[in-house]
């Protein structure tokens, strides 16, 4: 189901559940904004009816009465709220602390906003004294989305739309147009990917997000194509980067920075372990990357649990970007 026909239900019922007198469907007309912009009245009637009808298959019960006594040729609808109320939701410290983790993830990110209004309703159902103040800040985590077809890319993979985007091959100036039915949105090693069908080529492929160029086209029809069943990401893998692997020291503090561990060497203490002058302990990474502007983008995000001792240029490119940030802030 497409965002916009979602919105559009939610809209259906929202109207209902703030109405306590029967609706008549010039009424629906008036006031959902899609109804209004029908093409036709044969196109909202069909509308309305598709909609009443989702409405009912999702255990919405929408009842038709008749708007009076004497005449019964005029209708008009009422929700049974009762089929609108969802079942009372309990939900422990430790549940409402892992979807703290991971609203925190998407925090400064595309999805940032709905994580993080999503969360304050849940903690509202929390038992009482449980709050985000209250919960561990037991892991760090964030997920950069800063390329500019993430949004479009995430919205065509969910409503299952085919997508047109101008895309530069590593290494070359150039670039060419690509077709392709979008599966899944992938991060691999700090890079977002998208997997689809190649419908030029009439095979899967792998494009990395920050080499789209321009704007990525949407197709108007939502689920034109299907997903592959046994689809599995794992074993598709991102097309090869021109750039030589190079290596980075970086000084992290104690139980931070979990997503630069992730792919790197810890040096061994030969000395005492480094103490900060806050007390904490700091560990000495080696971490393999390949450019720099992306891999500075995942060491700011560390903030002051991070300091780049090499290469000097990845340096330089995160204090540039701490700097933009506090000039903003």
């Amino acid at each position: 189901m497409s965002a916009q026909r979602t919105e559009r239900l939610l809209n259906v019922v929202q109207v209902l559940l703030s109405q306590h007198q029967p609706l008549t469907k010039a009424r629906f007309h008036e006031v959902i904004e899609d109804y209004r912009n029908s093409p036709s009245d044969t196109a909202f009637e069909r509308m309305f009816e598709r909609d009443k009808e989702s409405l009912r298959e999702l255990g919405i019960n929408i009842e038709t009465v008749a708007m009076d006594a004497w005449h019964e040729d005029e209708f008009g609808y009422r929700l049974d709220h009762r089929s609108a109320r969802l079942a009372p939701m309990e939900l422990s410290t430790d549940e409402i602390a892992v979807l703290n983790i991971a609203a925190r993830v998407w925090d400064q990110a595309a999805l940032g906003p709905a994580a993080r209004t999503a969360l304050h309703k849940l903690e509202a159902i929390a038992p009482e004294g449980v709050g985000e103040r209250h919960l561990p800040r037991l892991i760090e985590l964030r997920l950069d989305t800063s390329d500019h077809a993430f949004p479009a890319m995430v919205r065509a993979t969910t409503e299952r739309r085919r997508i047109s985007f101008n895309y530069r091959k590593p290494g070359q100036a150039e670039t060419g147009e690509r077709h392709i039915e979008p599966w899944r949105v992938v991060l691999r090693r700090w890079h977002w990917y998208v997997i689809g069908l190649d419908r030029d080529r009439d095979e899967a492929r792998v494009f990395r997000l920050s080499r789209v160029v321009g704007d990525v086209v949407l197709d108007n029809a939502p689920g034109s194509y299907s997903i592959p069943a046994d689809l599995d990401v794992s074993s598709v893998s991102p097309d090869p980067d021109s750039r030589p692997e190079q290596k980075a020291v970086i000084r992290v503090r104690a139980n931070t920075c979990h997503r630069l561990r992730r792919d790197a060497r810890v040096e061994p203490r030969k000395d005492p372990a480094p103490v900060g002058k806050d007390g904490v302990d700091w560990d000495l990474l080696r971490v393999p990357f390949r450019g720099v502007d992306s891999f500075a983008s995942v060491i700011a995000g560390c903030g002051a649990d991070a300091i780049v001792e090499f290469p000097p240029e990845l340096r330089d490119r995160v204090v540039a970007l701490l700097s933009a940030a506090a000039g903003e802030s």
